[in-house]
């Protein structure tokens, strides 16, 4: 490979891999249930932790008690229904994909109220403490809706989960249109094209179309589509013949049943119809062949 085209792949994956960069979502993970492969006859106080694999940064907010689990006091359900809502976790698409989610879990001596497994004393000391992991593939997942109840349970099979997981939708790819410099005459057709390259799984995905209307001041809609290609023109976009050029804001935004994400931009812009010369106002007047002397008035 000659060194001219080894820095022309280098420079095509730097200038791919960083505009991907650009695209970050959010991927948002509720506990729905917790259930217990112990006795819970006494009583007990069940403790869950959760961390990003990638960084090890813990995913458990801090509640108003001050403690960073999931926890329970003295509960004698083995079958637990909640809403506990983890951290979000940023996530840089379509780069990333698949996020490995840890959990730690354990008994909690009730004498003891905080999250950390402590092993120590005779009498005292927490039991059943197991770990596992769980990974979310995007892929898999429809954007912009919570998922289906997801199971999983640590290694030794005491501590099961259920969760849903929704991500959110990034912007869709820039608007690009039929005409390079996003000019046209009044009576031409506009397609303007767009996309969600950024996206692991597009099903479900809507494309909201939108242009701002001058006069309201407001965004007024196109469409909603599953298409990402729009075809208008001036007429649709509210526009009556221009006697000067005349521009025209365009956005459209990636959308399911559930959610309506950022907005990629385009102004384009409308020129006049040429004028016309009607013949029977013009009069020739001091003219001679062959002579450029003469004015149309």
């Amino acid at each position: 490979m000659n060194i001219a085209k080894f820095l022309f792949i280098q420079f095509f994956l730097l200038t791919t891999f960083s505009s991907f960069s650009q695209q970050s979502i959010s991927l948002s993970i509720t506990i729905t249930d917790l259930h217990l492969k112990y006795s819970v006859r006494g009583g007990t106080d069940p403790r869950v932790k959760f961390f990003d694999k990638r960084t090890n940064q813990p995913l458990n907010p801090k509640e108003a008690d001050g403690l960073n689990c999931m926890h329970f006091v003295d509960t004698k359900e083995a079958d637990i229904t909640t809403q506990y809502a983890l951290l979000p976790i940023v996530i840089q698409v379509p780069v990333n994909n698949v996020i490995t989610i840890g959990m730690e879990a354990f008994e909690k001596n009730k004498k003891k109220g905080d999250c950390d497994f402590n092993a120590n004393g005779l009498f005292n000391k927490d039991n059943h403490h197991e770990f596992g992991e769980f990974v979310i593939d995007l892929k898999n997942l429809k954007p912009g809706v919570n998922s289906e109840k997801i199971s999983a349970s640590t290694s030794g099979g005491l501590f099961r989960i259920e969760f849903i997981a929704k991500y959110s939708l990034p912007e869709p790819d820039s608007i690009k249109t039929n005409d390079a410099n996003n000019k046209f005459c009044f009576q031409q057709k506009v397609i303007a094209t767009t996309g969600a390259s950024a996206l692991p799984n597009t099903s479900g995905v809507l494309y909201k179309w939108e242009y701002y209307k001058q006069t309201s001041a407001n965004w007024e809609l196109i469409t909603v589509s599953d298409n990402p290609s729009l075809e208008t023109d001036a007429t649709n976009l509210g526009l009556e013949a221009p006697k000067i050029n005349s521009k025209i804001p365009l956005r459209v935004s990636l959308m399911t049943k559930e959610e309506l994400g950022k907005s990629a931009n385009k102004t384009i812009e409308f020129m006049p119809d040429a004028p016309t010369l009607q013949a029977k106002k013009v009069n020739i007047v001091n003219t001679c062949a062959n002579k450029e002397e003469g004015g149309i008035i």
